[in-house]
């Protein structure tokens, strides 16, 4: 494949790296539903829980589309959070992180399908933020 000298090629390595956390984060968001304390609590956490595993199928189709097959990893051991709390405040931190990561990867890309594949999943992505605003808004 010949690409212009200037053109910048999307790492899937990246994209391999952040699907690592799969399994823990569907894991953390589902266990905070359960300790969460009202049903407003446990209903956005729910919707974070589907909300995630999308981004998940997204970054998946993204490397499949950069590679042609579908990525092969090995997941995060799940920690249970010490509290509710924590586990709120460490979600806010992998929410902001992972954004900053997406952002970083749609900087870099030079590719039109990338670019427009990237927009969509932050886009989608910061629906997330919407919720744990709600969620720490309730505290």
């Amino acid at each position: 494949m010949n690409q212009p000298f200037f053109q910048r090629v999307t790492n899937p390595q990246q994209i391999r790296d952040m699907m690592t956390t799969e399994s823990t984060d569907v894991i953390t968001l589902d266990y905070l539903s359960v300790l969460a304390n009202t049903d407003q609590k446990r209903y956005l956490w729910k919707q974070l829980f589907q909300r995630r595993r999308e981004h998940y199928d997204w970054l998946r189709g993204l490397y499949y589309y950069l590679t042609g097959m579908y990525p092969e990893v090995d997941q995060e051991t799940f920690k249970r959070p010490e509290s509710y709390q924590l586990g709120l405040q460490d979600q806010i931190r992998h929410y902001l992180n992972r954004l900053q990561q997406l952002q970083n990867l749609l900087a870099n890309a030079t590719n039109l399908i990338v670019i427009q594949y990237l927009q969509i999943i932050i886009n989608q992505f910061k629906y997330e933020g919407l919720f744990l605003r709600q969620l720490e808004r309730f505290q």
